[in-house]
């Protein structure tokens, strides 16, 4: 099926209806309120395009999810925008999207919008059949990874029944994928399998230090205070893992003092100090 730039139609209707009904506002923000009824009148208008169906039919008429999820990766493939009118029909075929919105996610041969915008999908449909990918998504995260990120989030809605699962990655978890575990895994405070980890993370770990920090001041735990102080006072912390660690302290009771060490040097600190004084 030859895929129809829906949005490009959008775009040529919602600037036609402006045009003719400019003179209706005082000021462009009191348009901009209409934008959503301008959608609504672009998707239900039979369009000489689409041999005078309205997108919204169009759509409506296509009940295959395989095809509506392979329209979704080919738009990116070939430079367009995914219609919300195609979204919301892979979401109202509720479970018969599912397994084809997976395969998409999973396969790494698919574009990254598409595969994002496929887990969002399957975030929104709360669909429990992708755990396995997400989990092994989440191992496999580099340090800046929307589809991991994105994988958590479905994670997250079912975190109580998957801790097991959560706790087993956590523990043998590659640098990059560890702080999503224990993320994840940081709505269970006082559990002392979470803490345990998060405490070894935190010592044992430079690179991710100050989110550590922070995850160790949500555990609420009083046994932080002493992991959390002993670094606190250590000379060789920069400024932002220090000022994460002082949050962390007071999080959990504890004094981090004045908050008064010189900093002077420390690229982090020097970038802030710098972004104040031109404020």
């Amino acid at each position: 099926m030859q895929l129809i730039d829906f949005e490009e139609r959008y775009h040529e209707y919602a600037e036609k209806w402006i045009r003719e009904n400019a003179g209706r506002f005082q000021n462009m923000e009191e348009m901009e309120n209409h934008l959503t009824d301008i959608y609504d009148a672009f998707a239900d208008q039979e369009a000489p395009w689409l041999g005078g169906i309205s997108p919204r039919t169009y759509f409506a008429r296509i009940g295959d999810a395989e095809q509506l999820t392979d329209m979704m990766c080919r738009c990116e493939e070939q430079g367009i925008t995914p219609p919300d009118l195609l979204l919301d029909r892979l979401v109202d075929l509720g479970e018969k999207a599912v397994k084809p919105l997976i395969r998409a996610a999973g396969d790494r041969k698919t574009g990254p919008k598409s595969r994002l915008l496929a887990l969002d999908l399957l975030n929104e449909l709360e669909a429990r059949e992708a755990v396995p990918l997400c989990l092994d998504l989440v191992d496999a995260r580099t340090e800046r990874d929307g589809i991991a990120d994105a994988a958590a989030r479905i994670l997250a809605r079912f975190a109580e029944s998957i801790r097991p699962e959560l706790l087993r990655r956590a523990a043998r978890a590659p640098e990059e994928a560890l702080p999503t575990w224990l993320d994840l895994l940081s709505v269970f405070s006082g559990d002392p399998e979470v803490y345990a980890l998060t405490e070894k993370a935190f010592l044992n770990q430079t690179k991710h230090r100050a989110f550590y920090a922070n995850l160790l001041g949500r555990q609420q735990d009083e046994r932080a205070l002493r992991a959390l102080t002993a670094v606190y006072n250590t000379s060789d912390i920069g400024y932002l893992d220090y000022m994460e660690i002082a949050n962390a302290i007071e999080a959990l009771g504890g004094d981090a003092g004045d908050r008064s060490r010189d900093f002077s040097g420390d690229p982090d600190y020097e970038a802030l100090r710098d972004s104040r004084e031109e404020e």
